[in-house]
């Protein structure tokens, strides 16, 4: 009876000793940007108050993938009309294919005067080195309106 604390002790020590595999820690960095308010006279006929904010946060695997996680606001004001773009997307990036982007998420959720107007989520490819966008599943997000025409009226 006395071999087997012996025994499991000599294990217990063995796992200690040797620990578990793990990889290294990722290195995360996350930056952020603010412009405005500023006011845009060149998109429309009209002045267009506009604020910008962004947050990414880029994560680096061991392995060399990357994740980037995307929030986005922008505000736009003009004749008694603001449109808020909500946006917050992850980007995926596989070390072994850095030129194939895969993006999920919500791309474009646009409110305005509180009323949504356009909304597209889900999954795109990114070929960062042409800017081509692909979305294998189009959904019924119709058209991104045009900032002049909605805030124009």
């Amino acid at each position: 009876m006395t071999k087997l604390p012996a025994a499991v002790l000599a294990l217990a020590a063995a796992f200690v000793l040797v620990g578990p595999a793990s990889a290294a820690a990722p290195t995360i960095n996350t930056t952020t940007l603010h412009l405005g308010p500023f006011v845009d006279g060149d998109t429309c006929l009209f002045p267009i108050i506009t604020t910008v904010d962004q947050t990414r946060t880029t994560t680096l695997f061991d392995n060399g993938d990357i994740k980037r996680h995307v929030d986005l606001t922008v505000v736009q004001s003009a004749n008694g009309h603001t449109a808020v773009e909500t946006d917050s997307w992850n980007v995926f990036i596989d070390h072994a294919d850095p030129t194939a982007w895969t993006l999920t998420g919500r791309f474009g959720q646009i409110f305005l005067d509180g009323h949504l107007v356009y909304l597209q989520s889900g999954l795109i490819n990114f070929d960062p080195l042409n800017g081509m966008l692909t979305d294998p599943h189009p959904g019924p997000s119709g058209t991104y309106p045009d900032t002049c025409a909605i805030l124009g009226t």
